[in-house]
């Protein structure tokens, strides 16, 4: 998963998170859970797609719109966790889910309880800053642009003229 990419550089490092996973998945912190996740709920838990398809979308002005469609190895819920970064401070609003993802099918996730997570970014310097520019750079600017532009389209425009 490249949001973890960076712990595989360091041998020793990636032996100690994947030892720390490995008890935390007895105690509840990593789970299977099925179902959806909307948009302002609290960003309680980190989530990796094991099987199925994930849609993901915003509620904005003039309706729903479609961000990206998450499958196996995809991952959501990361940018509620981080929204105290700098990087993210500014994007996202604090502790909450920025977007809704809904089940497309049957749909296994893992599902990583936020103490844990933030146990992680704590716990391993490197992670932190490069997850928090991964959802600055890719999604959460993205998501501004995309708004920006809805709101500077007249209501004219989308009116047929007769």
């Amino acid at each position: 998963m490249p949001l973890f990419a960076g712990l595989l550089k360091d041998d020793k490092q990636f032996e100690e998170f994947v030892n720390y996973l490995r008890p935390a998945r007895q105690r509840g912190a990593a789970q299977s859970r099925r179902g959806d996740f909307p948009q302002g709920d609290p960003a309680d838990h980190f989530y990796m797609v094991r099987i199925g398809f994930v849609k993901v979308s915003q509620e904005r002005p003039g309706g729903t719109q479609v961000l990206n469609y998450i499958g196996p190895g995809g991952h959501f819920g990361e940018i509620g966790l981080l929204s105290d970064l700098p990087e993210v401070r500014d994007l996202a609003p604090a502790g909450v889910r920025t977007a809704t993802c809904t089940a497309l099918d049957h749909v296994d996730v893992v599902r990583v309880r936020a103490e844990d997570f933030r146990f992680i970014a704590e716990r391993f310097p490197n992670f932190a800053p490069r997850a928090g520019a991964a959802c600055a750079g890719n999604s959460l600017r993205e998501d501004e642009k995309a708004r920006r532009q809805v709101e500077k389209v007249p209501l004219g425009d989308f009116c047929s003229r007769a």
